[in-house]
């Protein structure tokens, strides 16, 4: 945020007028964000990792996790201050989740988790799903790069344009998945 408070004091951003997105560890971060500030109108986060306990058991490996933080269990308040989860009843800026569900990386129960929690605090959320996407292949599309699923990308970039819109203008509506 002290890089977010540089750019307001230097550049002619409109402090009313920003959104963030972030993919994979970027939407970690963005549901970090969630529930610690209200600075932002919209919130976009892909294929997030939201709770490190459920991640850890069910993503395709746990390497870079013991290596990073350990096995939750035997660091339990570590793991649950390093989840974006922890701060979800905080959360008040309108959120979009885009989830591939065919990601083993950071698996769809990760933003079916926050979308629930944001849900049941009054946030609007909103939860798309891809079915052939795994978490490569979301995070080309993501970034408007080639994928095997190119209209994916084209309805990922739509929508997030659309919601980063409605949200500037006050009119985010919830959709179910």
């Amino acid at each position: 945020m002290a890089g977010v408070d540089e750019v307001l004091r230097t550049a002619p951003v409109d402090p009313d007028h920003m959104a963030l997105i972030g993919y994979s560890y970027g939407g970690e971060m963005a549901g970090f964000v969630e529930g610690k500030t209200t600075r932002f109108k919209a919130i976009v986060s892909g294929a997030p990792v939201i709770d490190q306990f459920s991640e850890y058991g069910t993503e395709s490996g746990s390497y870079g996790d013991r290596w990073y933080t350990g096995q939750p269990w035997r660091h339990f308040e570590s793991a649950w201050r390093q989840s974006p989860l922890a701060y979800a009843e905080h959360g008040k800026t309108p959120f979009m989740l885009l989830q591939g569900q065919s990601d083993t990386t950071d698996p769809e129960g990760q933003s079916k988790e926050m979308y629930r929690a944001l849900r049941q605090v009054g946030v609007l959320v909103q939860l798309l799903l891809f079915p052939h996407e795994d978490h490569a292949a979301l995070g080309a599309n993501f970034a408007g790069r080639p994928s095997t699923e190119p209209w994916a990308g084209v309805i990922a970039r739509e929508h997030m344009m659309n919601f980063i819109s409605d949200a500037f203008a006050g009119k985010v509506e919830p959709i179910k998945p």
